[in-house]
């Protein structure tokens, strides 16, 4: 089963992880080990390039409480 994950906050769910540019193999391994050191360039910018962990860029947390509106 392949998987496609464009959220970082997913990462703590998933094994193993590979990187794939325009459907080559660059990179695969463990999950944590791929987040801690990644050995290609294209990996590496993924990383740089994706939002802090904590959220959105630009998005305040809700407050303690707050009623969940939809």
């Amino acid at each position: 089963m392949t998987w496609a994950v464009r959220a970082p906050c997913s990462a703590h769910r998933l094994t193993r992880t590979a990187v794939l540019d325009n459907g080559h193999l660059v990179e695969q391994g463990s999950t944590g080990q791929l987040l801690a050191n990644p050995q290609h360039p294209l990996t590496a910018s993924l990383l740089q390039a994706a939002p802090d962990r904590g959220g959105a860029p630009g998005l305040a947390p809700p407050e303690a409480g707050a009623a969940l509106r939809t």
